[in-house]
C-alpha cells in the first residue's frame, strides 16, 4: 500500500515538474525572410492605344474616295459629254455635300454619298447604253427584236427621271443597266447572223488559197490571215460575235488578197518559162537552119 503511494507521488512530482519548464521556456520567434522586391513593368505611353476618335471622319472619308472613282468611270464613258445638264446637276449636289463635311465632318454623310455614288454609276451605264443603241441603228438591228428595243428604250428614259429623285441612286442604276442588257441582246444576235455568213466566206477563201499552195508562195501574207482568222475563232467561242464578224471579214479579204498574189507570181513564172522554152526553141531552129547551109563536118574540114 505504501509502495503504491510511493508510486503515485513520484509521477505526480515528475508531471509538476515538466509543466513548470515547459511554461517558462520562450519559443523561438519566427525568422521571416525579406521578399525581394520584383521587377516592376513600366508599360510605355506611346505604345498604350489611344481612346478611337473620329470614326464619323473616317467613314466619310471613305465614301469620298468610292464617289471619286465611281465619277472618275463616269468621266471616261463619256457621260459629262452626253449628258451635259444631268452631269452639272450632280457635280452641283456632290460639291454641296463636299463643302458641308469640309464645315462639318463629325456629321455621317456616307448614306447621302453612296447615293451619289449610285447615280454616278447610272450616268456611266447609260453612256455604255447610248453607244450600244447607235450600234444597233448604224447595223440595221433594230428589226431584230423591236419590244426588246422598245424595252431598253424605255429604260433609258426611266433612268434619267431617277437621276434626281432623292435616295434613287439604286433605281436609276438598275434602269441603267437593264437598257444596256436589253441592248446587248440585240447587238449579240445580230452580231452572230453576221458573223455565222462571214465565217463560212473566210474559210473558202481560204481553202482557195491553199488549193495553189499559198502558204508557200506568199508566207508572210498567209501567216498574217491565218493569225487573224484564228483571232476570230476565238473571239466567236467567247460569243464576243462583233470581234469575231470584223475579224471573220478581214481574215476573208487577206486570204483572197493571197491567193491573187499567188496566182500573178505563178502566171509571171509560167509566162517566164514559157519564154525561156521559146527562146531555146528558136536558137534550135536556128541551129538546124545553120547546119543545113553550112554543115559542122565541112566547117571543119
Amino acid at each position: 500500500m505504501q509502495r503504491k503511494f510511493f508510486l503515485f507521488l513520484l509521477f505526480v512530482v515528475i508531471f509538476a515538474t515538466m509543466m513548470f519548464f515547459g511554461c517558462s521556456s520562450t519559443p523561438e520567434e519566427e525568422v521571416i525572410e525579406p521578399v525581394e522586391p520584383t521587377d516592376v513593368i513600366e508599360v510605355p505611353v506611346d505604345n498604350v492605344e489611344p481612346v478611337i476618335e473620329g470614326v464619323t471622319e473616317g467613314i466619310n472619308k471613305s465614301s469620298l474616295e468610292a464617289v471619286a472613282l465611281a465619277r472618275e468611270a463616269a468621266v471616261l464613258s463619256g457621260a459629262a459629254t452626253l449628258f451635259t445638264e444631268e452631269f452639272e446637276k450632280l457635280e452641283t449636289e456632290y460639291e454641296a455635300i463636299k463643302q458641308a463635311i469640309a464645315s462639318d465632318s463629325a456629321m455621317d454623310r456616307s448614306k447621302e454619298l453612296a447615293d451619289i455614288q449610285l447615280r454616278y454609276q447610272a450616268m456611266e451605264r447609260l453612256a455604255t447604253a447610248t453607244k450600244m443603241r447607235s450600234s444597233i441603228e448604224e447595223n440595221d438591228f433594230t428589226k431584230i427584236d423591236e419590244s426588246t428595243l422598245a424595252q431598253g428604250d424605255a429604260s433609258v428614259v426611266k433612268a434619267k427621271d431617277l437621276l434626281f429623285v432623292e435616295g434613287s441612286g439604286s433605281s436609276a442604276k438598275s434602269e441603267a443597266d437593264s437598257a444596256c442588257k436589253a441592248y446587248e441582246s440585240l447587238l449579240l444576235a445580230g452580231f452572230k447572223g453576221r458573223a455565222d455568213s462571214v465565217r463560212g466566206l473566210a474559210y473558202e477563201s481560204k481553202e482557195k488559197a491553199d488549193s495553189i499552195k499559198s502558204n508557200k508562195g506568199d508566207k508572210e501574207g498567209y501567216s498574217a490571215a491565218a493569225l487573224v482568222l484564228s483571232g476570230a475563232d476565238a473571239a466567236y467561242v467567247e460569243k464576243n460575235y462583233e470581234t469575231a464578224y470584223f475579224g471573220f471579214q478581214k481574215a476573208n479579204e487577206l486570204f483572197d488578197e493571197v491567193y491573187k498574189r499567188v496566182l500573178e507570181k505563178r502566171a509571171a513564172a509560167e509566162e517566164a518559162i514559157a519564154r525561156a522554152k521559146q527562146k531555146v526553141d528558136t536558137t534550135a531552129v536556128f541551129a538546124a537552119e545553120a547546119d543545113e547551109i553550112a554543115p559542122l563536118q565541112e566547117v571543119e574540114k
